[in-house]
């Protein structure tokens, strides 16, 4: 009987073991994944600055298939950005981050004609882009 005892108390030792290791290997893991999501949402809109920034500098040098493939690569990220905002119900930085899509579609177009005012286009978008993508502090002050 002892030994029958002594195997109960052993195996539930383990489950407690186990399920003590489970809680504490899961305690963090929604703040880990929200901030994943976070840093993964501001890469996005980093992306797509970085690219029409180098739009900007490709239609400076009067190089319009450069900057339409640039923009074209911003694009993107930008449709990422826009439906991570609104599942998120971040409606006003989402309208933000649809003027700078709609702003990058019609420089990729002006790029396309081989009109300088694409470059306009483009820092219209940069500048809709503005407060959208920073830490949490900096967008509720």
């Amino acid at each position: 009987m002892t030994r029958g005892r002594l195997a109960l108390w052993v195996a539930v030792a383990l489950l407690v073991a186990l399920l003590a290791g489970w809680i504490w290997g899961s305690a963090g893991r929604r703040a880990a994944e929200r901030l994943r999501d976070e840093v993964t949402f501001q890469l996005e809109i980093a992306r797509a600055r970085g690219h029409l920034l180098e739009a900007r500098v490709a239609i400076y040098n009067v190089n319009f298939g450069d900057a339409q493939r640039h923009l074209e690569l911003a694009k993107r990220p930008l449709e990422r950005a826009v439906r991570t905002l609104r599942d998120r119900g971040r409606a006003e930085e989402a309208a933000s981050v649809e003027t700078a899509l709609r702003q990058a579609t019609e420089a990729q177009q002006l790029a396309g004609k081989l009109d300088q005012a694409a470059n306009t286009r483009a820092a219209e978008a940069l500048r809709a882009l503005e407060g959208v993508g920073g830490p949490p502090e900096a967008r509720n002050p």
